[in-house]
């Protein structure tokens, strides 16, 4: 509380020791002018960090965001990239870079700035040169063998008459491929029926390991009339091979499936059998880059560099230049 005394002027000086901790004897840094003193508080009546700024930094007192930068300058190149003033893009970075800039285009607008070359090939058990750049150049290399899309479909029995006159109550179908699908959709179609047949049709998936087959889905189960059915079966990629088995009780029967498989991924399940590889000289199918069954894969070759493929079997390939 201030004392009371000389109320008409104001307040009186505190004594020393009722002076606040923060405002006894403080005295602000920099550079000090004329000096003044209330009761036991010193003032500083001029100060010239608060006239005139405050004092720069020593450079070693810097922050490091704001030491002094060296600006360099850079050009533009015809491909749109940057390199430092009086250091051009080499002229065969600069090709190899507008052959990359085609290649990449063609997955979308199929626009190019010169002709598409394509060729056939027959690769077969032994390496053979399939590419001999001789000058800087891009290809387009594809495995075009059999399936090429995510969607197949075929026949997986024939339409016959099984049953009692041709001895056959039971049966089953070839083997169907399916290790890259992932859905399957079947069709069953009875299209005559005599004697008081009734026709079960199961799916069925082999075992790798024992090679026996285990019924996975039953798509129709004593079936008395004529008829079509549709089934569908999910995640048929967990399975390597399907295949379909039929019993009939008594008389005959005529019927047919037919399949459709989605969702399929690059390949097929016929594997390394339909894969190409591709190296050096010495490629072999341990060791080459593997082209898989429907996949193209894109290459830049700069000049005097081979390309050799090879394959567990003759097959097709298509090389496509740039």
């Amino acid at each position: 509380m201030w004392p009371v005394s000389n109320r008409g002027y104001g307040p009186s000086s505190l004594p020393s020791n009722q002076v606040p901790a923060d405002l006894r004897r403080t005295r602000m840094a920099g550079r000090v002018g004329r000096v003044g003193r209330v009761g036991d508080v010193e003032i500083v009546s001029s100060i010239d960090e608060l006239n005139g700024g405050p004092q720069s930094l020593p450079y070693d007192a810097m922050p490091v965001d704001l030491l002094p930068r060296v600006l360099e300058e850079y050009q533009r190149n015809s491909n749109g990239t940057l390199s430092p003033v009086g250091v051009p893009m080499a002229p065969t970075d600069e090709w190899l870079s507008k052959i990359k800039d085609d290649t990449g285009i063609i997955s979308s607008t199929m626009v190019l700035s010169r002709g598409l070359i394509g060729r056939n090939i027959i690769v077969t058990t032994t390496p053979q040169m399939i590419i001999d750049a001789q000058f800087l150049r891009g290809y387009i290399l594809l495995n075009p063998n059999e399936l090429t899309g995510a969607t197949a479909a075929g026949t997986l029995l024939a339409s016959a008459s099984r049953g009692t006159a041709t001895a056959n109550l039971t049966g089953n179908s070839a083997s169907l491929g399916v290790a890259n699908y992932l859905e399957g959709h079947f069709f069953v179609n009875i299209s005559a029926i005599s004697g008081g047949a009734a026709v079960t049709i199961t799916l069925q998936a082999l075992d790798p390991t024992s090679g026996s087959w285990f019924d996975v889905q039953t798509l129709v189960s004593g079936v008395l009339v004529t008829g079509s059915t549709y089934a569908y079966v999910g995640s048929v990629g967990v399975a390597t091979d399907l295949r379909v088995a039929w019993s009939i009780t008594a008389g005959d029967a005529t019927f047919s499936v037919g399949y459709t498989l989605k969702n399929g991924l690059i390949g097929t399940s016929a594997g390394i059998s339909q894969t190409i590889y591709i190296g050096g000289p010495e490629v072999s199918v341990v060791s080459g880059f593997p082209l898989l069954n429907g996949q193209s894969e894109r290459f830049f070759l700069k000049e005097n560099v081979q390309l050799w493929a090879v394959a567990n079997a003759t097959l097709p390939m298509k090389v496509f230049e740039l």
